[in-house]
């Protein structure tokens, strides 16, 4: 595993999924803060993580449905 900018990874999975939640009529928000450090994961797994999560969010989100994302960093809690 290396240092990762995770807000990299989540707008890659953002941008792969916004075609399908707008052909759903699915509305995102989503918020990333600027101050995200870079965090130890592996690439992929995450990728696959934030997938998962957006893959459920289709099958489970009505259309004209809305879905939040909302990412935090807690101060403190960096490795």
């Amino acid at each position: 595993m290396e240092p990762e900018d995770i807000k990299e990874i989540i707008l890659e999975a953002v941008s792969l999924y916004k075609v399908s939640f707008a052909e759903k009529k699915i509305a995102l928000e989503y918020n990333i803060p600027q101050d995200l450090p870079m965090v130890l994961v592996s690439r992929e797994d995450m990728s696959k993580v934030f997938n998962n999560l957006f893959d459920n969010a289709l099958k489970f989100t009505h259309s004209l449905g809305k879905i939040t994302i909302q990412f935090v960093h807690l101060p403190g809690h960096t490795p």
